[in-house]
């Protein structure tokens, strides 16, 4: 069972979201250099790299040309390039979506180690990468909630929101995790509808304080770890509970 300061269960879905929220900050808190690294480890390769394929591509000169107008004369010119700018583009989000699928399924296999009195490291980013394709998966079937704009992709990350972390710590296969999420989740989708939006209000709010005094960067690379450790946090409580229960 997960270690927590916590030593009885909630007793109502206010209490339960106050003990999440506080745990995560403990957590956090704890290994606050672990995170820190990680989560600027995730940061920088998730901008750095599609950064780098723009430039060597050199969509920083094309994009402005697209996006703003030219002359006919300058559009004829750069028509024949159309075709490359929308590959550059496309190449360019999937390098976004790999580092994600690679580098955040380490994070939660992170933040479950710490929960449970495990050792862990700045290196465990990485441990998470052979399930990098089933990541990528799940998140394709959160992500086709946008079909229904804002509150359609919310459900979608309501329900399936503990997927991730049942694949890390079962080794189960896509399907079986999203049904697993899908059972539990639904029984009380509405305190999963607002668990993770209150975690973002939050950082949102920490960050435009930070920003004040030019450490906007600092609570960005927090808001990094914070979501792995958020979803670790709601699998280990959901599936294992407290000490008491």
């Amino acid at each position: 069972m997960a270690n927590s300061s916590f030593s009885h269960p909630p007793r109502n879905s206010f209490d339960k979201l106050g003990m999440w929220l506080m745990e995560i900050y403990e957590l956090f808190i704890g290994k606050w250099w672990l995170w820190l690294l990680q989560g600027l480890i995730f940061s920088t390769l998730l901008v750095l790299l599609p950064m780098a394929v723009a430039k060597l591509s050199h969509i920083d000169v094309l994009l402005p040309i697209f996006t703003n107008g030219a002359k006919p004369a300058l559009m004829h010119q750069v028509q024949g390039q159309l075709v490359f700018f929308a590959s550059m583009l496309v190449l360019i989000i999937l390098l976004m979506s790999v580092t994600v699928a690679v580098l955040l399924p380490g994070m939660i296999s992170t933040a479950l180690k710490q929960m449970r009195g495990e050792r862990v490291s700045v290196l465990g980013i990485f441990s998470g990468v052979r399930f990098g394709w089933r990541f990528f998966l799940i998140s394709m079937v959160i992500a086709l909630g946008w079909f229904f704009c804002i509150p359609g992709v919310l459900y979608t990350a309501a329900l399936f929101c503990l997927a991730a972390p049942i694949m890390i710590d079962r080794s189960v296969t896509v399907k079986e995790a999203l049904s697993e999420s899908y059972r539990v989740t639904g029984k009380e989708v509405f305190f999963f509808l607002v668990y993770f939006p209150v975690i973002g209000i939050i950082m949102y709010v920490a960050s435009a304080l930070l920003n004040i005094i030019h450490l906007d960067i600092v609570a960005h690379i927090a808001y990094t770890a914070m979501l792995p450790i958020a979803i670790a946090v709601a699998y280990e409580r959901t599936f294992f509970g407290y000490e008491e229960e």
